[in-house]
């Protein structure tokens, strides 16, 4: 299945994506190459018709987002979605959307650029992406490089931390 984007859009759209699946409704969450923005597109439909991409309101890094449902019914995004970053990869973020909504509402910070605790890369222009997630009894295992793959690292992220901040 091919995703079509809208016209204005066809340069500079990148494969990199994700899904948030939802019974019969599947979003997909694309990185756009030309601006620093989400490109959303959606199927009613289990992925057999999809409407066409379009840039959404959300900031988001142009690199490769992570997305799914959490038990609580929240749906998650992983990558760098602050505003002001001018398109850089960091810092790595989760947004939140609330239980049964598909709209994030809240973004909290899993890793900041300049992390002393950190025995990977920190520095001002540190790139972090390319994130993974798993679920497993009640935490987040978040997996994520260095764009130079100089550094791999794990957060481990408890779900109940999520209702009040990390």
């Amino acid at each position: 299945m091919v995703i079509e984007a809208e016209r204005d859009l066809c340069r500079n759209v990148w494969g990199e994506s994700t899904v948030i699946v939802e019974g019969s409704r599947i979003t997909n969450i694309a990185r756009y190459g030309r601006r620093a923005v989400a490109l959303v597109s959606r199927s009613a439909d289990y992925g057999r018709t999809w409407q066409a991409a379009a840039a959404s309101n959300m900031s988001m890094a142009t690199s490769k987002p992570y997305a799914g449902v959490l038990s609580t019914g929240e749906c998650y995004l992983v990558c760098t979605t602050t505003a002001d970053t001018g398109g850089g990869r960091a810092p790595l973020t989760i947004a939140l959307s609330r239980p049964g909504e598909l709209l994030f509402s809240r973004v909290l910070q899993i890793r900041s650029a300049i992390c002393e605790q950190s025995a990977g890369v920190s520095a001002a222009g540190v790139d972090l992406s390319y994130p993974y997630v798993v679920k497993h009894s009640g935490h987040l295992y978040i997996g994520y490089t260095h764009k130079s793959h100089t550094a791999n690292e794990l957060a481990v992220v408890p779900i109940s931390s999520l209702q009040g901040g990390l």
